[in-house]
């Protein structure tokens, strides 16, 4: 049985329409998904995973620095990455209209 492209592309337009429709009721009820996924990933670099981080990320340097291997850019780069994570809602509060995730 030999499909034809016409019919191939109608069976893919069929699907997509159907999978539209699917998801319409998520976006129907005002609710972001992704919004609440991105801030729960930031909420982890904020939490307990972040500090874990964080505190590997000085250890790491701190061992650099004990074997010589540390520059200052290095070590501001660290400083800055820290800072910038942990104070990401104050950041966006200062930048835009909003309070960042909550």
């Amino acid at each position: 049985m030999k499909i034809s492209k016409q019919s191939l592309f109608t069976f893919s337009l069929i699907a997509l329409a159907a999978a539209a429709m699917v998801m319409m009721p998520g976006f129907a009820l005002a609710d972001d998904p992704i919004g609440r996924q991105l801030c729960d990933i930031a909420g982890w670099f904020k939490g307990p995973t972040g500090r874990g981080i964080a505190t590997i990320a000085i250890v790491v340097l701190g061992i650099a620095a004990f074997f010589g291997k540390v520059t200052w850019g290095m070590a501001l780069m660290f400083a800055i990455g820290i800072f910038a994570i942990f104070g990401s809602s104050e950041i966006i509060a200062a930048v835009s209209s909003g309070t960042g995730c909550e």
